[in-house]
């Protein structure tokens, strides 16, 4: 009888390792991680960053001029032709069509001639309550054709804070006769900088100069700061395209197409 409890002890165990054997061979292999399709690849990755104007020197949006509200109804004087030497001499002041603003006491004032010419040219600064003109002399000549500048500071003169100003180009045919004169003009107003533009310009590139000029409605300095990146590469087109731009928002665009034509007259 003990001999087969015995038996029948062993045929349990037996019995018990051959059915955790045969479950150990059933049970599948181990579930590996399951790989992203394309698609979710796609949707987790994150996205590249974007490039923000002051951090990436390359991009600089462009200048949108934001006249101010001055309630100067001060316009430009003159522009378009005139036939005072037999031909045909295109003067234009690169200014807008009100009172601008200037926040340098000796700013640059620029204006542009579509051809040269051998004509006598004069320069006038007067200011609201003078007799004599602040400032008033003979351009050099021959003058090419394109976009000039006079700045201030190189003859000693200071614009007072919040005075107008008016300014003047002149081709002069005949200096016996000064009513042949063909005359264009501008009004400028120094303006003083608020913290805020200050603070701005100062963590800006001064790639970006333009635009925040521009956008504060500082005229003179907007174009004076563009003008001086054109200078410093003649060669680049896209600066000559910025500063088309923005004569065009103020009317000027026989000047502006001759910034597009890469300083070649159309």
């Amino acid at each position: 009888m003990r001999r087969d409890r015995i038996q029948r002890a062993c045929g349990w165990i037996l019995a018990v390792l051959l059915a955790a054997g045969r479950s150990q061979a059933e049970d599948p292999a181990p579930k590996q991680p399951r790989a992203a399709s394309p698609e979710t690849a796609r949707v987790a990755a994150p996205e590249p960053a974007k490039p923000t104007p002051g951090q990436d020197p390359i991009y600089v949006p462009p200048a949108i001029y934001v006249p101010p509200e001055l309630g100067a109804p001060l316009g430009r004087l003159g522009g378009g032709g005139t036939r005072g030497t037999g031909r045909k001499a295109t003067l234009q002041i690169l200014a807008p069509d009100h009172l601008g603003l200037t926040l340098d006491e000796g700013p640059s004032l620029y204006w542009f001639l579509a051809e040269a010419t051998d004509t006598r040219m004069d320069f006038v600064l007067r200011d609201g309550h003078s007799v004599e003109p602040l400032l008033e002399l003979q351009l050099p000549t021959p003058t090419t054709a394109g976009i000039h500048a006079l700045r201030l500071s190189d003859h000693g003169v200071k614009l007072a804070s919040n005075e107008n100003y008016q300014w003047f180009v002149s081709l002069v045919p005949d200096p016996q006769r000064r009513s042949k004169d063909f005359v264009v003009g501008a009004w400028i107003r120094r303006s003083d900088s608020t913290p805020a533009l200050r603070s701005r310009l100062a963590a800006a590139p001064s790639a970006q100069a333009p635009l925040l000029y521009a956008e504060s409605g500082v005229w003179y300095d907007s174009l004076a700061s563009l003008s001086a990146q054109i200078d410093a590469n003649p060669g680049d087109a896209t600066l000559r395209a910025r500063r088309a731009a923005l004569l065009q928002q103020v009317g000027l665009s026989e000047v502006a197409a001759f910034d597009r034509a890469d300083g070649k007259t159309p």
